[in-house]
């Protein structure tokens, strides 16, 4: 952990923003991140700007040498509600044709944000394979996704892509069905870009929180294993069961948020820190 430079966190959940609240509990919110030393930027969902108050909100009230994340995730699932057909891996033209105009807005919003910051504020964007719900052809969602990614990848992007593998369609009552991980690894070695898991989305494969180590020693394995996210799941309780509701780790020793139910330990953490570079 001496390599450790800080965190990455996956706030915008929490934040009041995401709850309807005033834009003064969002700066008490960023404040409160800013006095924590480990963190060192932020995930942040991309919608039409990178925060409902505004880009120019978010990046005038976070430390100035913070760096951003940004995750399609949110917007895709907003999307995906209005048109199942929506996403990279759709094998409807129209859906797959609407999603790669998302990412052309949020390649031409990235790009403006990073010429202002000499290409230090935005790190990374971590893209979402989205099959057609109508669809159940693992084959043709990966052809699509693909192309996609190929399409997206020839634009002129000033941070890497990361494709951040969620629970599988082949899965156990997947919650966001998308591809399964070894088409995203044969993809992102093929097409020289890098995967990131996320704990929550490979444990509910399965529904055994063995899975989240197993997926990061097969990522890692391939080579392509760039980051990991630590979001829980529970099998009951507040946080639903086998859902995707970023439930907390469950308790240790010092921890502020009670959470017995969740599945993710300190243990099972330190299983993965000890199983990558």
């Amino acid at each position: 952990m001496s390599q450790f430079k800080g965190a990455i966190v996956g706030a915008y959940p929490s934040a009041p923003s995401f709850h309807q609240k005033g834009q003064e509990q969002e700066i008490q919110f960023f404040n409160i991140l800013a006095a924590n030393e480990s963190i060192r930027g932020l995930e942040q969902p991309f919608h039409d700007t990178l925060h409902p108050y505004g880009t120019d909100f978010l990046l005038n009230h976070i430390p100035q040498h913070w760096e951003i994340v940004v995750t399609a995730i949110s917007e895709t699932m907003r999307m995906r509600k209005e048109n199942p057909a929506f996403g990279l891996a759709s094998t409807n033209a129209e859906g797959r044709q609407a999603c790669l105009g998302y990412y052309r807005n949020m390649f031409e919003a990235i790009s403006r944000i990073n010429d202002q910051y000499q290409n230090k504020k935005i790190i990374a964007l971590q893209i979402h394979s989205a099959p057609d719900k109508s669809n159940s052809s693992v084959e043709q969602a990966t052809a699509a996704f693909y192309e996609s990614v190929k399409t997206i990848q020839s634009w002129d992007w000033s941070c890497p892509l990361i494709i951040e593998h969620c629970d599988s369609m082949t899965g156990i009552a997947p919650r966001k069905a998308f591809l399964p991980l070894e088409k995203e690894i044969e993809i992102a070695k093929e097409l020289g870009i890098s995967i990131c898991l996320n704990w929550a989305r490979s444990v509910l494969e399965t529904r055994n929180p063995a899975e989240a180590l197993a997926h990061v020693q097969t990522t890692a394995k391939a080579g392509v294993l760039k980051s990991v996210m630590f979001s829980g799941t529970t099998a009951s309780g507040s946080y639903g069961e086998w859902d995707d509701l970023h439930a907390p780790f469950a308790p240790f020793e010092g921890c502020s948020v009670q959470c017995p139910e969740s599945l993710m330990t300190q243990a099972s953490a330190q299983e993965i820190f000890s199983a990558i570079d």
